[in-house]
């Protein structure tokens, strides 16, 4: 149960560190593919706003332009014509999904001031229309200007004013003799453009889908290598835990990337076997030792008995010394008595009796002398 717990517990974070780098790899791919989307966008929304621009030239007839600039005259009637063909075309290029056109109208140069541009054409309504001939409050655009110069379709990129963010192209209006007499402008809405397509989302979302399972599968297949040989080193420190030294480590078992921890584990093992075989040694001596220590333990207890035996007799011995002795005393008491009576009744009788006495004396002092040697003795 162990083991599978923990077979469990890595691989799922062997499946998440897939599934991190795979969302990882996922994310730079479609950040990747993102700005290719963006660039291809904007180089879609560049072509569609110049062919708007273009194909919007085609209808304005560049000798009625210079004669409604002469007039300044909004009232005109080719002027109204000319707006509400130029509105036409604008309402059919709103696409949904594609962006809206906001502005269409047409810029010209005045040789008296040829840095800033002048309205001719306009489809604004109410605050939003500029007047005919009207300056413009900034100089003329590099693309404006390019295309007067050149004659070329020319767009500018995305750019952001207090109207809003567009993309602008600018295409060159020509009168009956070829000549460039003004350009006409089309404000494309950046902001309304899709970045993506239903079709690139899907196609997204699928590559996303697909690489999941690819992670997850490479995790799955991945995981055994890793998981097989923990678990062989797992079960060998079972059976060491248990106390089979015995065990040995399977090499062929173990794939190479596991070669360190298993050499580690190996010199544990080792290490561990000659840890134990110097305890047993000194389990072994130990035992020695105390069965030593337990036969001296018996010696001396015999030893303290004999000696217990010998001061038994040598305390009884003493006994019958002291009684021998008290006896002595009483004995030599009674010899004193005796002497003294003698003394006395020698006394008259000294002259006779002197040798007597000498004797005497010589005895009792013997006597004394083996008194006191007993005493000492007890």
């Amino acid at each position: 149960m162990e083991q599978l717990t923990f077979r469990r517990r890595l691989a799922s974070i062997v499946g998440l560190l897939i599934f991190l780098w795979s969302c990882l790899l996922m994310g730079g791919l479609a950040y990747w593919a993102l700005s290719l989307t963006r660039d291809n966008n904007n180089s879609q929304m560049e072509a569609r706003v110049e062919a708007i621009a273009a194909s919007t030239a085609t209808f304005i007839d560049g000798d009625a332009h210079n004669r409604l600039v002469a007039l300044g005259d909004e009232t005109d009637p080719d002027y109204q014509t000319l707006v509400r063909k130029i509105r036409q075309i604008q309402s059919a290029n709103n696409r949904t999904g594609e962006g809206s056109i906001a502005y269409i109208y047409t810029f010209w140069q005045d040789p008296a001031d040829p840095e800033f541009p002048r309205f001719g054409l306009d489809t604004g309504i109410g605050e939003y229309h500029s007047p005919l001939n009207s300056v413009y409050e900034e100089i003329f655009a590099d693309a404006a200007l390019a295309t007067l110069q050149t004659g070329i379709v020319q767009s500018e990129p995305v750019t952001e004013d207090s109207f809003g963010t567009f993309k602008t192209a600018y295409a060159p209006i020509r009168d009956s003799s070829g000549a460039i007499v003004a350009v006409v402008g089309v404000d494309l809405v950046a902001q309304n453009a899709a970045l993506l397509s239903f079709d690139q989302i899907r196609v997204g979302l699928i590559v996303i889908v697909v690489s999941t399972i690819f992670g997850m599968l490479f995790g799955r297949l991945m995981s055994p290598s890793i998981i097989r040989p923990l678990n062989h080193l797992a079960e060998l420190a079972k059976k060491i835990g248990d106390g089979d030294l015995r065990a040995k480590l399977e090499s062929a078992k173990l794939p190479r990337e596991f070669s360190g921890l298993a050499d580690g584990f190996q010199n544990m093992l080792n290490n561990l076997k000659r840890l134990v075989g110097r305890i047993r040694g000194g389990a072994d001596n130990l035992s020695s030792w105390s069965q030593d220590l337990m036969a001296s333990t018996e010696n001396a207890g015999r030893a303290s008995q004999e000696v217990a035996a010998m001061l038994s007799e040598l305390a009884a011995g003493s006994d019958t010394i002291s009684k021998s002795t008290a006896g002595i005393a009483r004995e030599l008491q009674e010899v004193d008595r005796l002497a003294g009576t003698f003394v006395d009744q020698s006394t008259a009788m000294s002259d006779g009796m002197n040798d007597n006495r000498r004797r005497a004396d010589r005895g009792l002092a013997a006597i004394k002398e083996a008194v006191e040697q007993v005493l000492n003795f007890a």
